[in-house]
């Protein structure tokens, strides 16, 4: 059985993987129209024993609150502007795997991207991914045409969701200050819409 997350990735071709994007007729990039369910999480109560386990105890893990579906388009199915190689592979954060994720690393330090003024916002969760270091932090940056215009502190076991309007925008850009040895910061569904 195919995850709703592991048809996306099919549908939309695998391009991140070394930065490459389908071509149409004319030449030009073509970004593939994507949906996106955005989940939310938030820390399990541990008085609530609704697990069904039978130790008594609450799980740890993140419970996923209502998804809210955004239609739009995801900056992984663009042609970064950057030099930037992306693992494809579904990566962990607050204990959710996260298959449409930009992680940061050594392949790939910052995400920028054109948008010729063709959207009206831009959206994503930022995280860590589960097995970097504990007491591990980052911040994000989101810049706009070259000035920042967001900056998201974040910690373990922690996401922040970000909505900005990018209306009129031609290049965004989205990066975080981090530890390398210690964590790896995730950018989740980074989706624009127009």
């Amino acid at each position: 059985m195919i995850s709703a997350g592991a048809a996306l990735i099919a549908a939309v071709g695998g391009v991140f993987a070394g930065c490459q994007s389908k071509q149409s007729s004319a030449g030009t990039s073509a970004a593939p129209t994507v949906r996106v369910t955005e989940t939310v999480t938030s820390p399990a109560d541990p008085s609530d024993d609704s697990t069904g386990s039978d130790d008594g105890l609450a799980q740890d893990t993140p419970s996923p609150s209502p998804a809210t579906e955004t239609s739009g388009i995801s900056l992984l199915g663009m042609t970064p502007v950057n030099d930037c190689s992306v693992n494809n592979e579904p990566v962990k954060v607050y204990g959710v795997e996260e298959e449409q994720a930009l992680p940061l690393g050594s392949s790939c330090r910052e995400g920028s991207f054109q948008l010729d003024g063709k959207y009206s916002r831009f959206q994503a969760k930022v995280g860590l991914a589960d097995y970097s270091d504990d007491g591990a932090s980052a911040t994000f940056y989101v810049e706009l045409d070259g000035e920042v215009k967001k900056t998201v502190p974040v910690g373990l076991n922690e996401t922040k969701n970000i909505d900005l309007d990018v209306t009129g925008v031609r290049r965004i850009k989205i990066s975080a200050n981090y530890d390398v040895t210690a964590c790896v910061p995730v950018w989740v569904d980074p989706v624009v819409t127009p």
